[in-house]
């Protein structure tokens, strides 16, 4: 009877851990979903274009009147972080999706020493018209001293 009762509690116990991997496949499938369906709507969307057109035009109105109104004696200046906010690392997160992976700082190194990120929209022309009414543009980043020279690219 012990040895019957013994077989249960394991069989139970290994059912239990089946059934939770189950559901943590799950879960991790629906979130590949979403990431997939998040960054399909990012790489193609007009109204994705249009927003960061939209928030660049706006910051070029804001640059403009902050330097008719400045009494201030320091050099002006602007900054902006790298990712998605100049840079477009989607294609990174594709291949992500295309490849079962999550974020792993090894493949994220590869994917920024191949220096493929594009400008995103409107970002190259609104840094191109700081510089022109003569605003110093600083970038900040997560990203390391190693990637510096693949990012300046």
């Amino acid at each position: 009877m012990k040895k019957y009762l013994l077989l249960l509690i394991i069989a139970s116990a290994c059912s239990a851990q089946v059934q939770t991997q189950s559901t943590e496949s799950s879960a991790e499938e629906e979130i590949s979903k979403q990431l997939g369906n998040a960054v399909l709507w990012y790489q193609r969307s007009a109204e994705m274009r249009l927003a960061y057109y939209q928030a660049y035009q706006y910051g070029k109105l804001l640059l403009d009147n902050k330097l008719a109104n400045s009494r201030n004696s320091k050099p002006p200046a602007v900054v902006l972080d790298i990712d998605e906010t100049v840079l477009d690392n989607s294609p990174y997160e594709a291949w992500l999706i295309d490849n079962g992976e999550t974020y792993k700082t090894e493949s994220w190194k590869k994917w920024t020493s191949e220096a493929r990120a594009a400008a995103l929209p409107g970002a190259l022309e609104f840094v191109t018209y700081a510089k022109s009414r003569g605003v110093e543009v600083f970038y900040i980043s997560n990203r390391t001293v190693q990637e510096l020279d693949a990012t300046l690219k």
